[in-house]
């Protein structure tokens, strides 16, 4: 999800896309940063998280919950089959629009976000432009469609990149094949999506494509191609498919199901919980990424088979956020250990990404503060030209909504 951006329909899509040095159809400018300078992105960005929930408070609650057992279950379990879910909104005319969220975010603007970002290597913002095509691609084909309706798109990994590289980008040796389903919950339309993990080579995704379409598409010209899956295609079908398409038990990563995932994930969604209330309340970056990448931690134990979560069983919230204020050895036997992160095709682990920021920064800015090293924060007080920069405990004062204005001049934003 991201700040609004103005809607582009596909055929103004090629001309948008050459405007930020990326072309849908694959072929892009050479971007002048080397690859080395390039900034990784997280796979679960705390700071976008931190911005909805001050934004949203208990009503986004949940989303949070949602989306990091989502990373958990790509990033660690590396679930065969997971699933997740847009909102189907229809407007007047009869065109459709993906959303997110307890506001209805587009979910078409998140995928821009990435294809904007010039500090991202090309293939990747070439990718995220292949999910926009998708999310336009995806919405056309919603007009007029009916309950039931189910729907194919396949998301190679990028076979002409290195797997180091891949993987330096938080890419493997695995793709998806995406299977999107119309349903009705509450009396809201809504896709439902299950991303099955694939292990196929290059030339196996065309034929699966045609097996499950009908429709021949080469993989190179795949990546957000959407079409009706056949009729005939059943629940046990698919099944039977995250089976064959899973790599056998001597592959070395390890992994979980989704049900295993979720089981375990509940006994530690006080945890999460305790996270968000955090970030509600506006506490510093630092603090929030500790207790995240903490729970990280608990969840990769558990995977690997080093834990099976059974401490966290009885620990009701209230007991948690005891834990969590004072540094419990329950919580911090793992917010002190080191972290390795967790991968998928999003990046690399957790932390507060970079926000666009003013050139002078205004205290709501201030709020969406990066970890580690980030831009100056200066008073914004153009007239006098006050020359009042911030230091690390006035930028923690301002993260917390306790320093609301210049302690020099006296400037409120």
């Amino acid at each position: 999800m991201s700040e609004a951006l103005a809607y582009l329909p596909p055929q103004e899509l090629n001309s948008k896309s050459l405007q930020l040095g990326v072309d849908i159809n694959g072929f892009h400018e050479t971007l002048p940063v080397a690859e080395s300078q390039k900034s990784t992105p997280f796979a679960f960005n705390l700071g976008h998280e931190f911005r909805l929930a001050k934004e949203h408070g208990t009503n986004y609650q949940q989303y949070f919950i949602e989306n990091a057992h989502y990373y958990a279950k790509e990033s660690y379990g590396r679930v065969p089959v997971s699933e997740y879910e847009h909102k189907i909104m229809e407007d007047e005319d009869g065109s459709v629009r993906l959303t997110l969220g307890p506001s209805n975010e587009s979910a078409r603007d998140s995928y821009l976000v990435p294809a904007e970002d010039k500090s991202k290597p090309e293939w990747y913002r070439r990718r995220s432009m292949g999910d926009v095509r998708w999310i336009d691609s995806m919405q056309e084909s919603l007009r007029g469609a009916e309950v039931g309706d189910t729907f194919l798109d396949l998301s190679p990994t990028e076979f002409n990149v290195s797997i180091q590289i891949r993987k330096t980008w938080g890419f493997a040796d695995h793709s998806f094949a995406r299977l999107h389903k119309v349903v009705v919950e509450n009396g809201q339309k809504k896709l439902v999506s299950k991303a099955i993990r694939d292990y196929l080579d290059e030339d196996e995704h065309s034929v699966l494509f045609e097996q499950l379409t009908g429709e021949k598409v080469e993989t190179k010209d795949m990546l957000g191609r959407v079409e009706k899956v056949n009729p005939d295609i059943t629940p046990a079908y698919v099944k039977a498919l995250a089976e064959r398409l899973h790599p056998s038990s001597d592959h070395k990563e390890k992994t979980k199901s989704e049900t295993e995932m979720d089981n375990a994930l509940f006994k530690i969604d006080t945890w999460l919980i305790s996270v968000y209330e955090m970030m509600q309340r506006g506490e510093s970056p630092s603090e929030i990424v500790k207790q995240f990448r903490g729970w990280e931690n608990a969840v990769k134990d558990y995977v690997e088979g080093k834990s099976d979560l059974k401490q966290f069983e009885n620990i009701t919230l209230d007991g948690m956020r005891v834990a969590v204020q004072s540094g419990n050895p329950l919580v911090s036997n793992f917010t002190n250990r080191i972290y390795e992160p967790g991968a998928n095709g999003c990046g690399l682990g957790s932390g507060f990404g970079e926000e666009k920021r003013e050139e002078a920064m205004t205290y709501e800015s201030m709020t969406k503060a990066t970890e580690g090293d980030c831009p100056e924060i200066k008073c914004g007080n153009k007239e006098k030209k006050c020359s009042w920069k911030a230091n690390e405990s006035e930028v923690n004062e301002i993260t917390a909504g306790k320093l609301k204005k210049c302690p020099k001049c006296g400037w409120k934003p």
